[in-house]
């Protein structure tokens, strides 16, 4: 008699902590699907950056091009780590590339320059909000994974802990040009 009643409550155990991790997971997922929306908002404002550059600029661009290709490894780079160093080194392109544009002060005044500088600072703090978000919610999943029973439950379904989503702080200041 005790037996079954036994399995039958070890097997909705394991299945309840399961469910919880699952659900943990996806917000993970969730989380990061918020992450790269955001990424992807900011890597849609290059081409349009482009655009307003060449066109009231004159003479080096060589700052443009690092930024377009800097794009290009963003937009192609999967998973946290990776898309993390891809987008650092994007931020401190465009941070030399606006660095550039201020050397002169009749650009700084540049409605169109003006206009996407906002745009962008509202995209890095989406990006900060939503990094913010996903990396606690993969500090949730993984403080979950290292405690027991879930860390057996986690090893027997294969449930993996996640990495998190940061960008150098080196990457985040912004660079000075003398003129």
């Amino acid at each position: 008699m005790w037996p079954p009643i036994l399995l039958a409550v070890t097997i909705a155990a394991v299945l309840f902590l399961r469910g919880q991790l699952v659900r943990q997971r996806a917000r993970c997922d969730r989380a990061w699907d918020g992450v790269e929306r955001h990424l992807d908002r900011r890597i849609d404002l290059i081409p349009q950056l482009v655009d307003v550059i060449t066109a009231s600029v004159s003479g080096d661009l060589a700052p443009l091009d690092a930024v377009v290709e800097a794009r290009a490894h963003a937009r192609a780079a999967r998973g946290p780590i990776a898309r993390a160093v891809a987008e650092g080194e994007l931020t401190h392109r465009l941070q030399l590339l606006l660095a550039h544009l201020d050397a002169p002060p009749e650009r700084r005044s540049s409605e169109p320059i003006s206009e996407l500088r906002r745009r962008l600072a509202e995209a890095e703090d989406g990006i900060r909000r939503a990094a913010d978000h996903y990396n606690a919610s993969v500090a949730t999943l993984n403080a979950t994974l290292a405690r027991i029973p879930y860390n057996l439950i986690a090893i027997a379904f294969r449930i993996q802990p996640r990495e998190f989503f940061a960008v150098d702080a080196a990457d985040r200041e912004i660079p000075r040009v003398r003129t």
